[in-house]
């Protein structure tokens, strides 16, 4: 990367899933909004969720849902960031004001 303004964040979704994870690289006055659906979540997670009855929310609380990291990069910097990566990487939310929550939307 060119340079530190480049990537302004990264978290790596392990124990604690995005709930416990993200927030500690948001600043206070930020929340992260995640679309459900962005991405192709592994059957896995789709399995235990039925088999378990568990809710959404608590299966991104526990599981990276097969997200195992998260970089935040502003959206003009996406492409760029994107082509210096082995693997397609998708975009899976955005960051809004707020106050360091993980939220959601889909």
């Amino acid at each position: 990367l060119e340079n530190s303004e480049t990537l302004k964040g990264m978290a790596h979704i392990t124990g604690g899933g995005f709930f416990d994870n993200i927030p500690r690289i948001l600043p206070d006055s930020c929340d992260v909004l995640i679309e459900n659906g962005s991405w192709e979540i592994p059957a896995i997670f789709r399995f235990i969720q039925q088999k378990g009855n568990i809710a959404d929310r608590e299966m991104f609380r526990v599981f990276n849902m097969g997200i195992g990291m998260v970089l935040v990069v502003s959206a003009e910097n996406v492409q760029k960031v994107q082509a210096l990566l082995p693997k397609p990487c998708p975009v899976i939310g955005t960051i809004q004001s707020g106050d360091k929550q993980v939220k959601l939307h889909g």
